[in-house]
């Protein structure tokens, strides 16, 4: 079971399984292929509806294939076929890499039904030559994903090659795929290949032991056709959930369906405007050290102390976005979180540290002895306890997880962190504005670019990738500087979202975004209001 999960698979239960099957098996003589058949869910399922649709049983093992990598899967999977019909004993199952099979078999093998569910590997978990294998497979069938793209998009895209012309498709994939922009290549490529795409987002959790929530990703007939979105509580009759599919959403544009139709122009227009930048035109913007075992590096001043550790190796840090109270962060703040015992102090060993002091080699004989010099970012270093890209302590800090309101705060030019906040160093003529930048981030245009490029992961948290970070669009900081009293107001922002009033702050963000570049109070209500739609989808 931890071999799978390695490898991204959480198996498919039957309850999801067989009314896809009933959707995408039409009659008794479909073939069906699943390209990462596991336990064999999928199949299963697909020949109990091919023998109620009158399969003659003795072209049954023609009629089914699946692949995967995992050997033990596929001996459960040919148990479970076996016990459908003995005559599938010997289906066609294959022990492969499914983008290795794919290189051997695009154009020669297609299917009625292609079925299943890829693996959700984030593009951390995967070495730079398997992206590349991913990306260029799936560049064989018509698709340019970008490299930030998660295993999936490229395994889906790659599932469609199988397809015979006319056929289905139909895929359990994360339920970002309605949110991140990585996927917008892979719908507008099906609404080219089929006449009908429906996305469907599940409500609840489907897998034990996944956070992630899913959609159903249903496509068949010819193209071009269009793409429709789906909210579904409830499987039933899957058929009938497509009949009664919303109105078509344009591939270029589908992200917008969850904004109020009132409200779409003045957003793109205003996302548009020349007052706005994107962050990466003021600032470089870094992700935080990467430490290879947080609490083994990151610890409270006290405990720090008990230890022994010296004092001069302990950087002051943070690990949560949710330490960024306000649009400032303070020494006053941080002497808060240290008589609070948060862990807020890194430890910094040099590369050239030869032993010496005794608190901090039995620190790192511990770490030994747990086994935290063979965790995978520790090893790949020497010394294993030397953490790298330490840099200078940036103009700001940006939390790499967004739940109801982006973590933006200045004033940290003593502070480091770890890889759960990004670090924003202002180009020079802005670094003296970092506190009205930050404050000013908190406008209703800002917040929607936040929304819309972030990607939406477990309990509707919202991710903000590097790449992302680069291109959230901020008022630019000549403006702010003309609005009379606008440290005065910055300084109200960020006492609003330390007070927890933050209705308050974005109000008066808006208020500073208005006076800064002359937009009109009601299309920044609108603004808001589509902020606000987006951010409540993802919390559902």
């Amino acid at each position: 079971m931890e071999a799978a999960r390695a490898l991204g698979a959480y198996y498919t239960p039957a309850e999801l399984a067989d009314p896809m099957t009933r959707w995408a098996v039409r009659g008794p003589g479909d073939s069906v292929f699943d390209p990462s058949c596991g336990e064999g869910s999928f199949l299963a399922s697909a020949t109990g509806r091919l023998l109620s649709l009158g399969a003659e049983p003795r072209r049954l093992s023609d009629q089914i294939a699946g692949v995967d990598v995992n050997a033990r899967a596929l001996s459960r999977a040919r148990g479970a076929l076996l016990s459908r019909h003995p005559g599938l004993r010997w289906g066609r199952l294959a022990q492969d890499d499914f983008f290795l099979f794919a290189r051997e078999n695009l154009g020669k093998l297609t299917f009625d039904a292609v079925v299943g569910n890829p693996p959700f590997l984030r593009t951390q978990g995967r070495s730079v030559a398997r992206k590349r294998l991913e990306l260029e497979t799936a560049a064989r069938g018509g698709i340019s994903l970008t490299a930030d793209a998660s295993s999936w998009a490229a395994f889906t895209a790659t599932a469609c090659g199988f397809v015979r012309p006319g056929g289905r498709l139909a895929m359990v994939v994360p339920r970002e795929a309605l949110f991140v922009n990585y996927t917008k290549p892979l719908l507008a490529m099906l609404e080219r290949r089929f006449a009908s795409v429906n996305l469907m987002a599940l409500e609840g959790s489907w897998f034990e032991g996944a956070l992630v929530k899913v959609a159903l990703l249903l496509c068949e007939g010819v193209g071009p056709g269009v793409l429709r979105l789906h909210e579904a509580g409830r499987l039933g009759n899957l058929e009938e959930l497509v009949e009664a599919a919303p109105a078509a959403v344009p591939a270029a544009s589908w992200v917008w369906s969850r904004i109020p139709g009132e409200c779409r122009t003045a957003a793109a227009e205003t996302l548009e405007s020349p007052h706005l930048a994107p962050l990466t035109s003021m600032a470089s913007v870094f992700i935080g050290v990467v430490t290879g075992e947080k609490d083994f590096f990151l610890l409270p001043t006290g405990r720090a102390r008990e230890l022994g550790l010296p004092e001069r190796w302990l950087l002051p840090a943070l690990a949560r976005p949710s330490h960024l109270e306000g649009s400032t962060f303070t020494a006053t703040d941080l002497a808060l979180l240290d008589r609070a015992g948060e862990a807020c102090r890194l430890l910094a060993v040099p590369t050239d540290y030869a032993g010496g002091e005794a608190g901090l080699d039995a620190w790192l004989a511990s770490g030994r002895e747990r086994g935290i010099d063979r965790n995978y970012k520790c090893r790949t270093r020497s010394p294993w306890y030397s953490v790298r890209r330490l840099l200078p302590a940036p103009d700001l800090l940006l939390g790499y997880l967004v739940k109801r309101r982006p973590r933006l705060a200045a004033g940290a030019r003593a502070i480091h962190s770890t890889n759960n906040l990004h670090r924003l160093y202002l180009s020079e003529p802005w670094r003296s504005s970092a506190a009205l930048v930050a404050a000013a981030a908190y406008n209703a245009a800002t917040m929607l670019s936040v929304e819309l490029l972030g990607r939406v992961s477990a309990g509707g948290a919202l991710k903000i990738e590097p790449g992302d970070a680069t291109r959230v669009r901020l008022i630019h900081p000549e403006l702010l500087g003309r609005v009379p009293r606008a440290a005065t107001a910055a300084r109200a922002i960020d006492r609003a979202l330390r007070d927890g009033r933050d209705d308050d702050a974005f109000a008066m963000a808006d208020d500073l975004a208005r006076r800064a570049t002359g937009w009109k109070a009601r299309d920044l209500s609108r603004l808001r209001r589509a902020q606000q739609a987006l951010r409540d989808a993802r919390l559902r």
